[in-house]
């Protein structure tokens, strides 16, 4: 799985003109068996901003607690 997929979805869920397309990116890459790793790989990566990695933990929380 590539990562600047998973990645530009992140972005897209932070615009509300993107963010139902963006949902439905995430929701179809969550099927892929290496969607975890390329999660971890995102969260590990110093070169990614700082509001890429912070969506990607509050929905990570979102989807444990919802």
């Amino acid at each position: 799985m590539d990562p600047n997929t998973i990645i530009e979805a992140l972005w897209g869920t932070m615009d509300p003109a993107l963010c139902e397309a963006a949902e439905r990116q995430l929701n179809e890459a969550h099927k892929s068996l290496n969607f975890v790793s390329t999660l971890l790989q995102i969260t590990m990566s110093e070169q990614l901003d700082l509001p890429v990695r912070q969506e990607l933990g509050r929905k990570t929380l979102m989807n444990i607690y919802a």
